[in-house]
């Protein structure tokens, strides 16, 4: 619609941003200790300082079983540039395809927050074969395949951008959720952009 200008569509993302951080400060308003609503079982037992400054090895389990299952895991750049490259699709078609993507990125993430909530960890065993059929795809030069694969692609996101993510926070004490979400957003960027640095080349 704006022929290549790029001004107007970044534009429109200060919408979404400006509700997004209203809805933050409202929340901060309504809930200002979101921690009284944490269901602790033993009041009683104080930890010792030690154990305040570690984090339980099956958190680290956990990290590496992430690691592992991003490393791999191809990025919509390169999937992006895939499509062009070989002449699949047009460069304008291109974030047509990342928005169906994303749409199929949320599904996923409703759907896999639901079944985590009822079976547990055992519904991201879905998300390494997920992740593996996703290059076996998208990477073709079948159009079918490209659309397929990028379904698959935001799909895959959907999990890992929610579920993922949130079993850390079943896996560690409210006291060192901060410390373990760093910890875990390093291992998965890391392994993530070595492994894109390493499809790009």
């Amino acid at each position: 619609l704006t022929h290549g200008n790029y001004l107007p569509t970044f534009a429109v993302l200060a919408v979404p941003g400006a509700a997004a951080l209203a809805l933050l400060f409202w929340l901060r308003r309504r809930v200002p200790h979101p921690d009284r609503y944490e269901a602790i079982a033993d009041r009683h037992d104080s930890p010792t300082a030690r154990q305040k400054l570690q984090l339980p090895m099956l958190f680290w389990l956990y990290a590496g079983f992430s690691g592992i299952t991003v490393s791999g895991f191809a990025t919509f750049g390169v999937l992006s540039f895939h499509m062009v490259d070989r002449g699949i699709l047009a460069p304008a078609a291109v974030p047509l395809v990342y928005a169906v993507a994303m749409a199929a990125a949320a599904i996923s993430a409703l759907f896999s927050g639901w079944a985590y909530d009822r079976i547990g960890p055992k519904t991201l065993v879905v998300l390494p074969i997920v992740g593996a059929v996703v290059p076996m795809l998208a990477f073709t030069d079948s159009l079918m395949g490209i659309v397929l694969g990028a379904l698959l692609w935001g799909a895959a996101i959907g999990i890992q951008e929610s579920t993922l993510r949130a079993v850390v926070a079943d896996l560690v004490p409210p006291a060192r959720r901060a410390t373990a979400y760093g910890v875990y957003a390093a291992c998965l960027l890391y392994t993530s952009d070595a492994a894109d640095d390493l499809q790009c080349v």
